[in-house]
């Protein structure tokens, strides 16, 4: 971005600069930013909790099922292959 483009984007938007500063001071407040948490954040996090759980809960439920029977594949593999070496040493 050149010079005189940069100028004139500060120009442009230099009426906005007292209100964003003014924004910035309140929202510094510890009265603004409880009440953010207590009206805002909170009640958000309760509403995606409330409606994803059921979502998270059967994919936790998928992977560990998955994992279960990889491990449980693993160890049928290994058994087996514990199994032919006992049986005939000179196969393989």
């Amino acid at each position: 971005m050149t010079a005189f483009a940069s100028a004139t984007a500060d120009r442009k938007f230099a009426w906005l600069k007292p209100y964003i500063e003014r924004l910035v001071i309140m929202m510094k407040s510890s009265d603004t930013q409880q009440w953010l948490q207590v009206f805002v954040v909170d009640p958000l996090l309760s509403y995606i909790m409330n409606r994803f759980f059921a979502y998270f809960l059967v994919a936790l439920i998928l992977f560990g099922a998955l994992l279960l029977f990889v491990i449980l594949t693993f160890i049928v593999l290994v058994l087996r292959t514990k199994q032919r070496h006992n049986i005939c040493p000179m196969c393989g």
